[in-house]
């Protein structure tokens, strides 16, 4: 593998889409682990949706189903509600989420991977896949009003989303590199430099 694998972090609603989008329209091969992660739990929705399926109804039961398809409201209000049905999705989901990042890295155009992580933590298996981190940050004041008006929730549910994934202070620690989503227009000007600079360096993981 001779082109490099940016990470791209950042809480949720902090701009990680667009960024993921705009550096998509130029040289990013996207790899979205948040678009994985729904594909697992549809049926048919990438190669190992079956095996994730199958142990959320062995874990949870028939009542997370409606019809035969997740609900996903019902799922993410499960899991927020109680740290070990978090943590027994988690287990679940991330093994086949990287799995499959694994499968599509090096593969489709682009001049570069880049894969986007939103649970971004020290240890994490993309920390040491990674040849640069980028992290996204957004206000927390507005951060929180995004969450409430995309997921139609109430302040505490929110909240407590926001509270469940890594500090900001945490993923800075990991970062090479971190823009502050002001404004679309400064965020994405400070991404088209970026991409040139992905382009054109050689990877870490590069087979010689």
């Amino acid at each position: 593998m001779d082109r490099q694998i940016i990470v791209l972090t950042g809480g949720i609603a902090s701009g990680k889409t667009l960024a993921s989008n705009y550096l998509g329209t130029l040289n990013a091969h996207v790899i979205d682990t948040d678009v994985i992660a729904r594909q697992l739990l549809q049926k048919d929705g990438n190669p190992y949706s079956e095996t994730a399926l199958r142990a959320v109804k062995a874990a949870f039961g028939d009542e997370i189903f409606k019809a035969g398809v997740i609900d996903r409201v019902q799922l993410r209000a499960l899991i927020f509600s109680d740290p070990v049905h978090k943590t027994t999705l988690e287990n679940i989901m991330h093994p086949l989420i990287h799995q499959r990042v694994q499968d599509l890295l090096g593969t489709g155009n682009g001049s570069y991977d880049l894969v986007v992580v939103p649970l971004l933590h020290e240890g994490s298996p993309y920390v040491a896949l990674a040849d640069q981190i980028l992290v996204i940050e957004v206000d927390e004041k507005m951060q929180l009003e995004r969450v409430m008006a995309r997921d139609h929730i109430d302040e505490t549910l929110a909240k407590r989303i926001i509270d469940s994934q890594p500090s900001n202070q945490a993923r800075r620690a990991l970062a090479n590199t971190i823009i502050l989503n002001t404004n679309a227009e400064y965020t994405q000007k400070v991404l088209k430099q970026l991409d040139k600079q992905y382009s054109l360096a050689p990877s870490k993981n590069r087979v010689t």
